[in-house]
C-alpha cells in the first residue's frame, strides 16, 4: 500500500526520535498533524526515508541499535536494543527517556511509532509527540491533553493509548481516572492475547520479525499497573489474581545467553517489579510483614545489582523496608533503611526537579522525612524528631503551596499534631500551645467550616493544654466550641481521617500527655 503524505512524515519522525533528534522529530509530527506536505511531495519525502532506514543500518550508534517489532493492523514500534542486552540497561534506557520520574511499579510506554498503512496516521503522530513530551519533562497535563487528541481506532493503539494516561492520572493523583484507563487497555488487549501453546522465542532474526514480542510487553505493562493501582486501592485479591496472570506470560521469556533484545530485558524487570514489590506490598497491607520483608530484600538485593545503590527505585523500598520493620517494632533497624531511603532522595533532589507538575521526588521524599521523625519520636529521641519533623513540615507546607496555592494539607496537620506532641512531652507549653492553636485553625479550614469530630477532638486537646498552663477562661471556651462543633454535646474521642498514629497513641499518652484525644490526633 502507498502510504500517504501525512504517514511518511509521522514516519521519518519516528526514526529522527529514535536518533535523538528530538526538535526534527516534533516538526515532523506536526507536520503530519497538520497535513502540511501536499500529495506532490510524496516522491521527496519516501526518498528521504529510505535514506534515514539506509543510515540507521549502516551506521548503527556505538552503545545500540535498533531492531524494528512488528505491532498490529498495519503499525511499527521501534525498540531500542542494547548490544550487552543486560537488564540494567534495559532499565536504565527506558528511564534515559522517563527521567526517573515515572513511579516504581508503573511502566510508560514510549517507543515510537511507524505506520504501514493509511490507518491512525494521526494518531500514531499525537502519540508520538506525547512521548516526546513526557520524555522531555513537560508539564504532566500538557502531555495528557496532547495524548487524548489521538483518537486511535485499533484496539492495540486503543490499549497503548490508555495505559500511558493511566500512568499520567496517577502522577496527577487522579486514582480513579487512573484505574479507568487501565480497565480499559485491559480490555482492548483481550483480543490479543498470547496462546499458551505459541512460541515465538526462536532466533533473533524470528523476534525481529515477530509482533507477539510488543503485544505481550504492552500486556505485561498493562497487567503491572492495573496491579499497582489495585494496590492503592486495597484491592489485594485483583492485585494479586493480576500477578499471577502477569506471571503466566513471564514463563514464555527465553533464558538464553544469545538473546540481547533490550525489550526481553524491560520484561524481566516488569516480572522482578510485579513479583517482589508489588506482592511486598500486598502482604504489607495483609500484615504479613515477615513475607513483606523477605519480598523487599529480594526486590533490593535485584535492584542494587541492576540499577546501582543510588537509584530511586532502591530509595522506594528502602522506605518500605522501613515501615515494615518499623511495625515489627525493630526501630534501629528501620532507623537504618529510612535513612538509607533520604539519603538517596537527598542526592537527587537537584536532578529530579518538579518542571513537569508532579512534584519531583519531593511527595516520596516527605513521606521518608515524616516516617524517620516517627522512628525517632518511638526510640524516645525528642530532639532529633523534632528537628526532622520540623524539616517535613516545611517541605509539607512547600508541596501543598506548590499544588493547590495554600500551605495547609491533610499531611502538614498531621505532622503539626506530632511536633505538639514532642513539644509537650519536652514541656514547652507555650510552644505546645501555639501549635495547638495552628492546628485548630488548619482543621476548621480544611473541614470548611462545617462540623467535623476531627475539630470537636483537637479543641479538647487545646482545652486541656490551656487548664496546664492555667488559663482557665479560654480552656472553657475551647471546651464550650468543642462541644458545639460535636453537636451532641460530648467530649469524647473520635476516630478521625487524620488518625494515621493511633498505634502510638497508648505510649504516647504514657509519656506525658494525659488525655488520650491528643495522642489519637
Amino acid at each position: 500500500m502507498q502510504l500517504s503524505a501525512s504517514a511518511l512524515s509521522n514516519n521519518i519522525g519516528s526514526i529522527l526520535y529514535s536518533n535523538g533528534e528530538i526538535d526534527e522529530a516534533t516538526s515532523r509530527f506536526h507536520d503530519c498533524i497538520n497535513d502540511a506536505h501536499c500529495e506532490t511531495k510524496k516522491a521527496g519525502l519516501a526518498w528521504f526515508l529510505r535514506k534515514l532506514q539506509r543510515q540507521s543500518v549502516a551506521f548503527p550508534s556505538k552503545e545500540d541499535h535498533h531492531v524494528g517489532v512488528n505491532g498490529a493492523n498495519g503499525h511499527h514500534l521501534t525498540t531500542t536494543c542494547t548490544r550487552r542486552g543486560s537488564i540494567a540497561e534495559a532499565v536504565l534506557t527506558h528511564e534515559e527517556f522517563c527521567d526517573q520520574k515515572t513511579p516504581l511499579g508503573f511502566e510508560y510506554f514510549y517507543e515510537p511509532i511507524t505506520v504501514y498503512d493509511n490507518t491512525d496516521v494521526k494518531a500514531a503522530a499525537w502519540m508520538n509527540l506525547a512521548f516526546l513530551q513526557y520524555s522531555s519533562s513537560a508539564k504532566l497535563e500538557t502531555v495528557r491533553k496532547t495524548l487524548e487528541k489521538a483518537k486511535p481506532t485499533t484496539p492495540f493503539m486503543k490499549a497503548i493509548q490508555r495505559n500511558n494516561l493511566g500512568v499520567l492520572y496517577f502522577r496527577l493523583s487522579q486514582t480513579k481516572m487512573a484505574l479507568d484507563c487501565f480497565v480499559e487497555a485491559s480490555a482492548r488487549l483481550d483480543e490479543f492475547r498470547i496462546e499458551k501453546s505459541a512460541s515465538p522465542w526462536k532466533t533473533e532474526e524470528e523476534l525481529s520479525s515477530s509482533s507477539k514480542i510488543h503485544k505481550q510487553y504492552i500486556q505485561m505493562s498493562v497487567l503491572l499497573n492495573y496491579a499497582r493501582i489495585c494496590v492503592r486501592l486495597n484491592n489485594a485479591k485483583k492485585a494479586t489474581a493480576l500477578v499471577d496472570e502477569l506471571d503466566t506470560l513471564v514463563r514464555s521469556i527465553p533464558h538464553h545467553s544469545h538473546v540481547h533484545n533490550a525489550l526481553l530485558n524491560r520484561m524481566r524487570w516488569i516480572s522482578n517489579v510485579a513479583k517482589f514489590y508489588i506482592m511486598g506490598m500486598i502482604h504489607q497491607r495483609q500484615e504479613n510483614l515477615t513475607t513483606s520483608l523477605e519480598l523487599y530484600r529480594e526486590f533490593l538485593q535485584k535492584a542494587r545489582h541492576d540499577l546501582g545503590h543510588d537509584h530511586l527505585h532502591v530509595a522506594t523500598v528502602l522506605y518500605l523496608k522501613g515501615m515494615v520493620l518499623f511495625d515489627q517494632r525493630k526501630l534501629h533497624h528501620a532507623m537504618l533503611a529510612q535513612l538509607a531511603s533520604l539519603r538517596i532522595h537527598e542526592s537527587h533532589q537537584d536532578i529530579t526537579d518538579d518542571d513537569d507538575g508532579s512534584g519531583g521526588n519531593e511527595p516520596e521524599m516527605a513521606r521518608v522525612m515524616y516516617s524517620v521523625a516517627r522512628t525517632l519520636h518511638d526510640r524516645e529521641e525528642f530532639t532529633d524528631a523534632l528537628r526532622m519533623y520540623n524539616r517535613t513540615l516545611q517541605l509539607q507546607k512547600e508541596l501543598a503551596w506548590k499544588q493547590q496555592e495554600c500551605n495547609i494539607s491533610v499531611d502538614v496537620v498531621t505532622t503539626l499534631c506530632n511536633v505538639a506532641r514532642v513539644h509537650h512531652i519536652i514541656g514547652d507549653i507555650d510552644a505546645c500551645l501555639r501549635d495547638n492553636y495552628e492546628i485548630v485553625s488548619y482543621a476548621k479550614q480544611l473541614s470548611g467550616g462545617k462540623k467535623h469530630p476531627f475539630v470537636a477532638d483537637r479543641l479538647v486537646v487545646l482545652g486541656n493544654v490551656l487548664v496546664e498552663a492555667g488559663k482557665m477562661e479560654d480552656a472553657m471556651k475551647a471546651f464550650a466550641d468543642a462541644a458545639r462543633v460535636s453537636g451532641d454535646g460530648e467530649n469524647g474521642v473520635r476516630s478521625s481521617p487524620f488518625d494515621v498514629d493511633a498505634r502510638s497513641a497508648a505510649s504516647l499518652a504514657k509519656a506525658g500527655l494525659q488525655h488520650p484525644g491528643a495522642a489519637t490526633a
